[in-house]
């Protein structure tokens, strides 16, 4: 795993600053998401959206 990291920071990646975004959900609404990929695909792409 650390072979493949390296990997990734010296050859694949840019070097430029990346950033890092972490999409969560109230836990009340993991348990319906976790069934309803619909559901859930629509929130991502918001998400995905809202940021660009």
């Amino acid at each position: 795993m650390n072979a493949t990291a390296a990997n990734l920071i010296e050859r694949v990646l840019p070097e430029t600053g990346l950033r890092q975004w972490v999409l969560t959900f109230p836990f009340a609404w993991r348990g319906r998401l976790a069934q309803d990929g619909a559901l859930l695909g629509n929130l991502t792409r918001i998400f995905v959206e809202t940021v660009h």
